[in-house]
């Protein structure tokens, strides 16, 4: 691991501490009882396709088996952000959930040759509407995307 990728790594773990003690201060339990993020979204932009699984990720640069670039790791979902305006666990409606999914990176696809990886990164996902649409700002990088549920595979 590079210096910079332990320095984001000690971030993200920073986070997740302060994550937690907000939510034990506000009441709020870390228990999620129904993962919503399950299944295949389609991500804006052509940032490619976003696969959750119960306990791993994969993100897909484009199709699912075109070969194209992925990224895969395990997470871990809290409810709820700390932003700069404090703890934000909706944006006042039922629909409306945040959540943050801190991430770890664990295998790297580019150009069809596999590597490991040891990343880490966290995203804040807004849920909206119908539930079928996300927000999500990649913590790490900056990048800000949507995605709409893959209903049909």
């Amino acid at each position: 691991m590079t210096d910079r990728e332990a320095e984001v790594a000690q971030a993200v773990s920073l986070y997740v501490i302060e994550l937690r003690m907000w939510l034990s201060n506000q009441g709020h339990s870390e228990v999620i009882e129904f993962n919503p993020f399950i299944g295949d979204w389609h991500l804006s932009d052509g940032a490619g396709v976003w696969r959750v699984t119960e306990d791993r990720f994969t993100w897909y640069r484009e199709a699912p088996g075109s070969g194209a670039d992925n990224y895969h790791g395990t997470y871990l979902l809290l409810p709820g952000v700390l932003t700069n305006q404090g703890f934000v666990l909706n944006r006042g409606t039922a629909t409306t959930d945040c959540y943050s999914m801190i991430q770890h990176y664990t295998l790297d696809t580019v150009n069809q040759v596999s590597s490991s990886a040891d990343r880490h990164g966290v995203f804040f996902i807004e849920q909206m509407g119908d539930r079928n649409r996300l927000f999500i700002l990649n913590q790490r990088t900056g990048g800000r995307f949507t995605a709409t549920r893959r209903l049909f595979q």
